[in-house]
C-alpha cells in the first residue's frame, strides 16, 4: 500500500515539475548535428561536404540492410513453405522498402544541395 502512495506521489511531483518548467527537460540536449537532415537547413547554408557525409551515412545504412537481406535470403531458402517463410518474405520486402526510402532521401539531399548552389550563383 505504501509503494502505491510513493509511486503516486512521485508521479504527481514529476508532473508538477514538468508543468511548471522546474525540471531538467529545459536543459540543453546533447549535440545532435549528425541526426539533422540536410533539409532542415536553409538552402543557402548547405555545403557539399555535409551532403556527402550525410549520403555516406545513408549508404552505410543501405549496406547494413543489404546484409540483413542476404541472411534472410539464406533463411528463406532453408525454410519450408508456410507461415514462417511468409513472415521472412514479408520482412525482406520491408527491408527492400527501407532501402528505397533511403535512396529517396539521398536524392533529396542532392537536390537540396543543387538548389542551394543555384541560389548562391543567382545572388
Amino acid at each position: 500500500m505504501k509503494s502505491k502512495y510513493t509511486l503516486l506521489t512521485a508521479t504527481l511531483l514529476i508532473g508538477t515539475l514538468l508543468m511548471t518548467g522546474c525540471s531538467s527537460h529545459k536543459a540543453k540536449a546533447p549535440d545532435k548535428k549528425t541526426t539533422k537532415t540536410v533539409k532542415e537547413k536553409k538552402d543557402s547554408v548547405i555545403s557539399s561536404k555535409e551532403v556527402t557525409d550525410k549520403n555516406k551515412s545513408l549508404l552505410n545504412k543501405i549496406s547494413a540492410i543489404e546484409a540483413k537481406i542476404a541472411t534472410l535470403e539464406k533463411k528463406i531458402a532453408q525454410t519450408a513453405l508456410g507461415e514462417d517463410r511468409a513472415k521472412l518474405v514479408k520482412k525482406r520486402a520491408q527491408l527492400e522498402q527501407e532501402i528505397e526510402e533511403i535512396k529517396k532521401q539521398q536524392i533529396k539531399n542532392a537536390k537540396a544541395f543543387q538548389k542551394s548552389r543555384q541560389n548562391n550563383t543567382v545572388k
